[in-house]
């Protein structure tokens, strides 16, 4: 057996969903507690992002500058157009 500190308000919100549900305060935290381990022992699976590696690093461009940004895109759509 084992003692925890729980929050009034939490617990009291166990309390009634336990009692809701039909079952004791202990089968509901006990089933809660084991959901949180197995989720937390789970092994996700790792996500690959998608790399570009054409075109040219822009080392200087600051993004949270919107004028900068579009003339960025302006001077690359004018690239675009000489090399047509």
């Amino acid at each position: 057996m084992r003692t925890v500190q729980i929050d009034d308000e939490l617990f009291e919100r166990a309390e009634a969903k336990a009692a809701s549900e039909g079952r004791t305060l202990t089968s509901l935290v006990e089933e809660a507690l084991q959901e949180c381990v197995e989720r937390g022992e789970q092994h996700r699976e790792r996500i690959v992002l998608p790399v570009h590696r054409g075109g040219r690093m822009i080392a200087d461009l600051d993004l949270s500058n919107n004028a900068a940004v579009r003339d960025f895109l302006d001077e690359a759509d004018r690239d675009d157009h000489a090399l047509s």
